[in-house]
C-alpha cells in the first residue's frame, strides 16, 4: 500500500496484513512510521489516500461485505466511521498518481492541479471512459504547471494511454513538444492509464 504517509513528498513502504488488519509502514531511509497499527479486518480492503487534505496518506479500508468506509489519520483522528458508499458487489477503487521516476516531480499546478483532481474524481465515480471524455473536452492544453525546480511550463499537448486496453485513446504518444512529464494512474493496485503532458 505505498503512499506518502509522513508528508515528506516521497512514497513510503507500506503493507496491510489481510488477516489481522494491521498496517506496517516505514520510509525508505528506515524510519518506522507505524508498526502493527490495527485498522481493518479480513473482509476489509485497504484504500489509502489523503482524505483530510493534510498532505499525508491516511489509513482507510472499505468493508467488502457491507460497503462501509472507515478512515483514520496516523495520529489516530477518525476521519469517517461506517460511512456507507458501496455494497457487497461494489469494487473499491484505490487511485494513486505519481510522476515517472525519470520525470521532474509535479509539486504545484494552479489550474492544472484542478485538472488532476477532476481526473481523479471522475475515475473514482464513473470510470475510465468518463476520465478520458473529461480530458478530451476540458483538456490540459494551455494550462500552466510548475516543476519542483521552480520553472513553470504551459502544456502544449496531451496524450493518454489505456494500459488495460493496450491502446492510445488520446493522441499517439508522438509529441511535438521538446519536453514532457508523465502522470501514472493506478486503480486497484494496477496501472490503469498514463497521461503524457508536453510543453
Amino acid at each position: 500500500m505505498p503512499g506518502d504517509y509522513d508528508g515528506d513528498g516521497t512514497f513510503d513502504q507500506a503493507v496491510f496484513d489481510t488477516v489481522g488488519g494491521y498496517w506496517y509502514i516505514k520510509s525508505l531511509n528506515g524510519n518506522v512510521i507505524t508498526w502493527k497499527n490495527q485498522w481493518g479486518w479480513s473482509t476489509a480492503a485497504p484504500v489509502p489516500g489523503d482524505y483530510d487534505g493534510d498532505g499525508k496518506y491516511d489509513l482507510a479500508v472499505f468493508d467488502t461485505v457491507g460497503g462501509y468506509w472507515y478512515i483514520k489519520s496516523l495520529t489516530g483522528n477518525v476521519i469517517t466511521w461506517e460511512n456507507q458508499w458501496g455494497w457487497s458487489t461494489a469494487r473499491q477503487v484505490s487511485l494513486m498518481e505519481m510522476t515517472a521516476p525519470t520525470a521532474a516531480q509535479l509539486v504545484s499546478a494552479n489550474s492544472l492541479k484542478g485538472y488532476q483532481q477532476n481526473i481523479q474524481n471522475t475515475l473514482d465515480a464513473q470510470g475510465f471512459t468518463a476520465a478520458v471524455n473529461y480530458a478530451k473536452t476540458a483538456g490540459a492544453v494551455g494550462k500552466v504547471f510548475v516543476l519542483d525546480d521552480g520553472t513553470s511550463h504551459t502544456v502544449r499537448d496531451i496524450d493518454i494511454y489505456d494500459n488495460l486496453g493496450n491502446s492510445w485513446v488520446l493522441g499517439n504518444g508522438t509529441t511535438t513538444s521538446r519536453s514532457w512529464t508523465t502522470l501514472y494512474f493506478y486503480a486497484e493496485g494496477s496501472l490503469r492509464m498514463q497521461v503524457y503532458l508536453g510543453w
